[in-house]
């Protein structure tokens, strides 16, 4: 039996169609009538309530019961769920992480939370002769250096409060932040200004960039460090650093699903 193309083209329309319904819905616009519907997407109102209708069946579209509206339905969370589980933290930054090196040729940290510590969970070292190196597994206290405090600021202030009445404020390195008061401050700063610096403060010759990553819940769950040698630091390789470093943060909190304009800033 010989394929029909006027069947496949008419197929191909009726899924542009679905999609183009599905796609109407957003945060500012949560439900629409179907007169809405057909004037938004230019589909003939019969047709619009054939999809809709079809739509509503399978849950993916459900009456809100004002005015004739419709809202996506509940089978749209559980295809979010999926997605959301199917995402893996890691998987959804080492790609990021290659495209930023390619920019920059420094050593790049991705830094996750477990508890009380910063784990470093995927790193990308520089091929320059003198460089920073680390090694996934690495494990810090959240206090120390600026991708562990940018973890930190994605807490309360009661969860930091707590954090820094049972943590060891000591010295992990060479200078490591030690003082509460400082602590304090540095959260403040990343939470205002999006990222943080540190320099000399888990080895002697070193200073990091990093920025806070967010899950599709608003929750600080990561961070992205660049670090280099002192040596080689300017005001254009830190403002690059920084830079990038906040680039490459959104756009990894962005593949977890975070949208900025729907939830709160810490």
């Amino acid at each position: 039996m010989r394929d029909d193309p006027n069947r496949e083209r008419y197929n191909v329309e009726a899924v542009q169609r679905v999609a183009s319904i599905c796609a109407l819905f957003s945060a500012e616009r949560p439900s629409l009538s179907l007169r809405e519907i057909a004037r938004l997407t230019a589909i003939p109102v019969r047709t619009a309530a054939k999809i809709v209708s079809t739509l509503e069946a399978r849950k993916l579209l459900s009456s809100t019961g004002r005015n004739g509206e419709w809202s996506l339905g509940p089978h749209w969370l559980q295809i979010a769920d999926y997605k959301r589980n199917r995402t893996n933290i890691r998987e959804a930054a080492t790609s990021i992480l290659y495209a930023l090196r390619e920019q920059l040729n420094e050593t790049f940290i991705f830094g996750v939370r477990d508890g009380d510590r910063r784990i470093i969970a995927e790193c990308l070292i520089s091929t320059q002769p003198i460089r920073r190196v680390s090694k996934v597994g690495d494990e810090i206290p959240l206090h120390v250096g600026s991708s562990g405090r940018s973890i930190l600021s994605g807490l309360s202030d009661a969860e930091i409060s707590e954090y820094l009445s049972r943590a060891k404020l000591i010295n992990y390195g060479y200078d490591t932040m030690t003082d509460p008061k400082r602590i304090w401050a540095d959260i403040r700063k990343s939470r205002q200004d999006g990222y943080l610096t540190s320099k000399a403060e888990i080895t002697k010759e070193s200073f990091s960039s990093s920025a806070a990553i967010r899950s599709y819940r608003g929750e600080v769950v990561a961070a992205l460090t660049i670090t280099f040698p002192l040596s080689r630091l300017t005001d254009d390789l830190r403002s690059q650093s920084i830079r990038l470093a906040m680039d490459g943060a959104q756009r990894i909190s962005r593949r977890l699903g975070y949208a900025p304009a729907s939830n709160p800033s810490a």
